[in-house]
């Protein structure tokens, strides 16, 4: 067990053994073993607690990577494949399993399943700063087997309806690839010149802290990877 402690008055050092690790945060660390957390008279408001599964030959913690294991959500006939924690009950798994095929729409395996929101539910208007001039920026380079891969997920997008083919624009940014698991390739585009001359929106952006104390009583916590990034 790794116990960080933001301020540290009277605690009896025989009960653990310390280690300054991060002297520059003004932060102590101990390492103490499982049965001897009781006996710390500790204010645990004040304080927080990460399990480890161990401590390297240099004294370092570590964790051991989650287990997980695969399930299908989908129909014998046409398996989708999905990922969840080894550490689930047989009767959790049962009932993850229910919620991901009764809502399986939300988990998108091709562009043409991705169906994205209708224009008569909110269209987005992008407001531009005053004075400000279109920006065309050149292209990046990018090898020929990219290349490859790039053109079919390009011609993907464009049989899906994700994208509309233009003659001529105004304003051009370049295109970004960034390649993903098992050859995978995600496309997106460089938007800095565009976000400059953009009008932000005063939308509060919620901290860390806030989002996790939200759920902090919560008992399965889940995350999700976007099937197509910033086109999903």
């Amino acid at each position: 067990l790794e116990v960080h402690f933001d301020e540290v008055d009277d605690i009896d050092a025989k009960l653990l053994e310390h280690d300054f690790l991060e002297k520059e945060k003004e932060k102590m660390v101990y390492m103490v073993e499982n049965e001897e957390v009781e006996k710390l008279d500790i204010d645990h408001s004040e304080c927080t607690c990460e399990v480890l599964d161990g401590v390297d030959e240099k004294g370092h913690a570590y964790h051991e990577p989650m287990k997980t294991k695969k399930v299908n959500i989908g129909m014998t006939v046409e398996p989708k494949e999905a990922i969840i924690g080894d550490y689930c009950s047989d009767s959790k798994v049962a009932k993850i399993i229910k919620l991901l095929r009764d809502f399986q729409d939300l988990f998108p395996r091709a562009y043409h399943e991705l169906k994205g929101v209708h224009e008569s539910l909110g269209k987005m208007k992008i407001k531009l700063k005053e004075g400000v001039h279109p920006v065309r920026k050149r292209p990046y380079m990018v090898n020929p087997n990219m290349c490859i891969k790039f053109k079919k997920e390009i011609d993907n997008m464009l049989e899906s309806g994700i994208n509309d083919p233009v003659e001529e624009s105004k304003w051009v940014s370049p295109v970004l690839i960034n390649i993903k698991k098992y050859g995978r390739i995600w496309i997106f585009l460089d938007y800095m010149e565009m976000n400059v001359a953009c009008l932000i929106d005063p939308f509060p952006t919620p901290f860390t802290e806030e989002i996790l104390e939200g759920v902090a009583r919560c008992e399965i916590y889940s995350f999700t990877d976007e099937f197509s990034g910033y086109h999903q």
